[in-house]
């Protein structure tokens, strides 16, 4: 049995690998002071086609934030793999769309697809009618992938569209929420009749605060939980870093396996649930 394979690309960013057929989530972005964007490594390797590299089935970004998505560095991937194709919020495929018409190369829009954000209502959340109103899933090689709309973590983020990702591949179900605000209202649409949760692909307040780890273990529910999303050391004044450490080795015992991916090329392999 071939193992299902996630590896750390980008502070938030990952690849996600099954038969050597791979898929990128969040992986290509600038960043900003706080978190890196995309090593100089990695995007050397993307562009020359060089491991850890192989057959990427598409690019997919969960929302519009300089530390999850770059127009120019997607743009450039884009133009050196024609065949890829580019899977991420409205807002994100519009700002690809007007990069594209501001060059003479204009993007294929038949290579686009948009995942819309639209936020259930609490009584659709309450019956299950939700589900119907889902965006349909979308399938790229073996890797089926279920838009999920979560708000945003932050009061200055509210109205930011972050579309998070339930990928079935190879018999395990990954769970990445992109930036997905850490509340029991925003996760109640795991409780209803969606696949359950094999892998986990989570920020690290959610095990390095009470009410992050209390989302973890009532809603989330992983097999196994996989943290990302970590400040660069050098800016980390309120040392996010060291708090998170030492609070889940404290709590640990409560919770279900945890890695922490910290570094570019930080692999993890998982096999179906039935194994």
């Amino acid at each position: 049995m071939n193992a299902v394979k996630i590896m750390l690309i980008a502070n938030a960013g990952i690849m996600i690998e099954y038969r050597e057929q791979q898929l990128l989530v969040d992986a290509l972005h600038e960043g900003h002071r706080l978190y890196p964007g995309t090593p100089p490594a990695a995007m050397q390797a993307l562009l020359d086609g060089a491991p850890p590299f192989k057959e990427i089935k598409a690019l997919v970004f969960t929302h519009n934030h300089l530390d999850h998505f770059s127009t120019r560095l997607t743009r450039s991937v884009l133009q050196r793999y024609p065949e890829l194709d580019f899977i991420a919020d409205e807002v994100s495929v519009a700002a690809m769309q007007e990069a594209g018409e501001e060059t003479d190369d204009p993007f294929d829009h038949s290579r686009m697809t948009a995942m819309p954000w639209q936020l259930p209502t609490k009584d659709s959340y309450a019956d299950g009618s939700f589900i119907r109103s889902l965006p349909p899933a979308i399938h790229k090689g073996p890797f089926s992938i279920q838009p999920l709309p979560f708000l945003h973590e932050g009061r200055n983020f509210q109205d930011v569209a972050n579309v998070g990702l339930l990928i079935s591949v190879g018999g395990v179900n990954i769970l990445y929420p992109g930036d997905a605000r850490i509340s029991p209202e925003n996760f109640a649409i795991l409780t209803r009749p969606l696949p359950p949760v094999d892998v986990a692909v989570l920020m690290f307040p959610y095990i390095s605060t009470s009410r992050g780890q209390r989302i973890v273990r009532e809603f989330i529910k992983p097999r196994n939980l996989l943290v990302v999303h970590w400040p660069q050391p050098e800016y980390d004044r309120e040392k996010w870093i060291e708090n998170a450490h030492n609070y889940y080795e404290r709590t640990k015992d409560s919770l279900m396996q945890a890695w922490f991916l910290e570094h570019y090329l930080d692999t993890v392999g998982f096999t179906p649930r039935w194994l």
